[in-house]
C-alpha cells in the first residue's frame, strides 16, 4: 500500500517504467526497504538512491548523505546524486530547520516487471477488500 500511495506507476503511454518510491519519513523509508529486500527479494546492488534537497540546504549536503546512509544502512557512496530544488526567498514551508533531510527516492534497476507485479498485487488487494 505504501507503493500504491507513494510509488511510481506505469502509464499506458509509457510502458517499461522504473520501480521508484519517494518519501521523507525515515520510518517509511526503512519499512519500504525491508519490504523490497525481504518480500520482493530485491538484491541490494539493484537499488539506486537519489536525494531531493532544497538549495537552501546546500551547506548540509554531507550531513544529509550521512543521515540517509544511517537510516537505510547503505554506504554513503550510494547517495552521491542530489537533485537541487529551487527555493523561493519567502516560503511557508515548515521543513526548513536542521531536521529537514530532503526527500529520498529509491529506484530499482531493470524493474519494469516488478512495477507490473506490484500493480497486480495492489489490484488483487483492492478487489479482495472491496468485493468481500
Amino acid at each position: 500500500m505504501l507503493y500504491w500511495a507513494e510509488g511510481s506507476k506505469e502509464k499506458d503511454y509509457k510502458p517499461g517504467s522504473t520501480f521508484a518510491f519517494s518519501n521523507m519519513d525515515p520510518k517509511m523509508i526503512q519499512l519500504f526497504l525491508v519490504w523490497l529486500l525481504r518480500v520482493c527479494k530485491i538484491k541490494k546492488n539493484m537499488l539506486i538512491f537519489n536525494i531531493f534537497l532544497h538549495q537552501t540546504h546546500k551547506n548540509r549536503e554531507g550531513e544529509v548523505r550521512k543521515y540517509w546512509s544511517k537510516i537505510t544502512h547503505f554506504p554513503i557512496k550510494n547517495f552521491s546524486t542530489i537533485y537541487w530544488k529551487r527555493s523561493a526567498l519567502k516560503t511557508n514551508r515548515r521543513n526548513i530547520e536542521e531536521s529537514y533531510h530532503g526527500v529520498l527516492k529509491i529506484k530499482v534497476k531493470r524493474s519494469s516487471g516488478l512495477v507490473r507485479q506490484v500493480a497486480g498485487w495492489s489490484e488483487g488487494i483492492f478487489e479482495k477488500v472491496i468485493h468481500n
